[in-house]
């Protein structure tokens, strides 16, 4: 039979149970516009997230103890260039993080915005009024 695979072709493509079986790929969802302050032009670390992770175990290798310790990480990332700074940070309370954002502080400067996903940490009074005290909008 001449051109057989065309006519079965099109004989499925015709098919409407064929058609709800075969169903055609999902399309992605048109992604939202970005934050203003994501697309505004400014030195690195202007505009800053904060995040944690962990926990993680490291080992002291220089006090001459094996014992596994447990650590945070404390995470800054830029929202313009998508840098990232990070911080070892001993645990989860207010002070402990006052000290890892004094350090980035210190290192990158004092920046415009933060932004955080508002934990226990960092509703804290201590860091409330630290940032309140340094001009930073939160």
């Amino acid at each position: 039979m001449p051109k057989g695979r065309q006519e079965v072709k099109i004989l499925l493509w015709r098919c409407t149970v064929c058609s709800k079986l075969q169903g055609t790929p999902y399309s992605a969802p048109t992604a939202p516009d970005l934050p203003g302050f994501r697309e505004e032009n400014s030195y690195p670390f202007a505009n800053t997230g904060v995040d944690f992770a962990g926990p993680l175990y490291v080992k002291n290798v220089f006090g001459g103890e094996s014992k596994m310790h447990k650590v945070y990480i404390a995470l800054y990332m830029c929202a313009s260039t998508r840098a990232v700074h990070l911080d070892f940070v001993p645990s989860l309370d207010a002070q402990s993080f006052i000290r890892s954002l004094k350090r980035f502080f210190a290192r990158r400067g004092v920046n415009q915005l933060f932004i955080s996903d508002n934990a226990e940490t960092f509703k804290s009074q201590e860091v409330q009024q630290l940032v309140k005290d340094l001009g930073i909008d939160q």
